[in-house]
């Protein structure tokens, strides 16, 4: 189950045209992330039930770090779209539960705690290595710097941050754009 902190970055309410590519922007820094982080986490459950002795999963092919595998059409795109396009303060779905024959794990008692943890084990390592390469940033092309920044940071900038980011693709890191070293 996900759940984030949500603003759009151009509101709709007020009869105002929507703006495309402000939209596919703001739609781009959710997406990639959720689905590297659904697609991951329920193929650790289903990596660690198939190593622990329960074949069910890799049988259904969802030992794979194909997202369609684990996208459930109503929680994995119909709720998050509709709150997106209602602009609900927050995104919530889920993806399809991993199937698990408990009986099936070699020593079923330790082994259930094993596959349930190694989803969220496996969000925590995400959360490293998006921790990791925020702040490499800096060393990404100045156009790409502020969609990376925002898709690598969990929660939305807060609007004055967001402008800066419009006006200096180097300010999620602190780089400025004519400089040609890291922030030390």
């Amino acid at each position: 189950m996900v759940t984030l902190p949500f603003r759009r970055i151009r509101s709709n309410c007020k009869g105002e045209n929507l703006d495309v590519a402000a939209t596919f922007y703001s739609v781009s820094t959710w997406v990639v992330p959720i689905l590297i982080a659904i697609t991951f986490h329920e193929a650790a459950h289903a990596f660690a039930a198939w190593r622990l002795g329960d074949d069910t999963a890799f049988r259904l092919g969802r030992v794979t770090f194909n997202p369609v595998k684990h996208v459930d059409p109503f929680g994995t795109i119909l709720l998050p779209a509709i709150l997106f396009l209602t602009e609900a303060p927050f995104l919530f779905g889920w993806a399809k539960p991993v199937p698990v024959a408990f009986e099936r794990l070699r020593s079923p008692r330790r082994d259930m705690a094993v596959v349930a943890l190694a989803g969220p084990f496996t969000n925590v390592i995400l959360a490293f290595v998006s921790a990791l390469l925020f702040h490499l940033t800096w060393l990404f092309p100045a156009e790409a710097a502020p969609w990376l920044a925002r898709t690598l940071s969990t929660v939305d900038p807060v609007e004055s941050r967001s402008r800066n980011l419009q006006h200096d693709p180097g300010a999620a890191t602190g780089w400025k754009s004519g400089r040609s070293e890291p922030p030390s």
